[in-house]
């Protein structure tokens, strides 16, 4: 069943019951190797490894850290030279590849976000700082060296400002 255009993310509950049926079916195999690496694993060891990787695989991650459990097992098995990835089906793929696109979609606007709050922090420091300058050329007896102090202050975090707006541009405009 292809998942990726249609399907409800599972909740954390039922990913972590994939994954821990992925970790068991690997045990289990591990198991039969690790007490003689001459003994032949089961077919029915190799049909439930099969099937828990097939699940993980084609079940869409709810979160960043499930994607990265789908390409753990993804470079781990190519590492390890045995095939596996070789024998997917198209659905796999898809599913895995619908994951990046939206769970790295999610990350360049969590970058927006950031980009936005440190731009507003920045322009309040600026309207800060041309407060300052303004009280400080206020006063009769200033010393115009601290109102040229302050200037220079409110010049820099002005470039700053300007640098993340272009940051923030550029982030929408790749969006």
């Amino acid at each position: 069943m292809n998942r990726t255009a249609t399907a409800t993310l599972p909740t954390i509950q039922q990913w972590c019951e994939i994954s821990r049926e992925l970790r068991e079916a690997e045990e289990a195999e591990n198991s039969i190797l690790a007490d003689n690496a001459d003994t032949p694993v089961s077919e029915a060891v190799v049909d439930r490894l099969v099937a828990a990787r097939a699940a993980m695989l084609s079940t869409p991650a709810p979160n960043c850290a499930a994607l990265l459990d789908k390409l753990e097992i993804v470079f781990e098995r190519d590492r390890d030279d045995d095939d596996f990835t070789k024998t997917w089906d198209r659905e796999i793929l898809a599913q895995t590849f619908a994951d990046m696109r939206r769970l790295l979609q999610i990350s360049a606007r969590d970058r927006l976000a950031t980009v936005a709050r440190y731009a507003e922090r920045m322009a309040s420091q600026l309207a800060a700082d041309l407060l300052d300058i303004s009280e400080a050329a206020t006063f009769a007896d200033g010393d115009p060296a601290a109102v040229v102090n302050l200037a220079e202050d409110a010049l820099t975090n002005q470039a700053i400002l300007a640098e993340q707006l272009k940051e923030l541009a550029d982030l929408i405009e790749a969006t």
